[in-house]
């Protein structure tokens, strides 16, 4: 189950927007941060290959001016 954390630059004026369409996401939780215009996700799921298939959903999320890992463990 490889668990992942993701700091996200939303586009000037869309961090509310970006915020929710990555909240629509079952695997992911997303938090603003409270004094940047960043988002900090962390993403839970359960196998490599569906891992690889959300960052690839993730990367076409409109107004993302940033999506860096931060984060990975694939824990047994």
């Amino acid at each position: 189950m490889p668990i992942c954390g993701y700091l996200i630059t939303p586009s000037p004026g869309k961090k509310d927007a970006v915020q929710k369409s990555l909240s629509s996401f079952p695997e992911a939780e997303v938090y603003p941060a409270e004094n940047q215009n960043m988002l900090i996700m962390v993403t839970e799921t359960d196998s490599k290959e569906q891992d690889q298939e959300l960052e690839h959903q993730l990367k076409s999320v409109e107004n993302i001016d940033c999506l860096a890992l931060t984060f990975g463990a694939n824990p047994a």
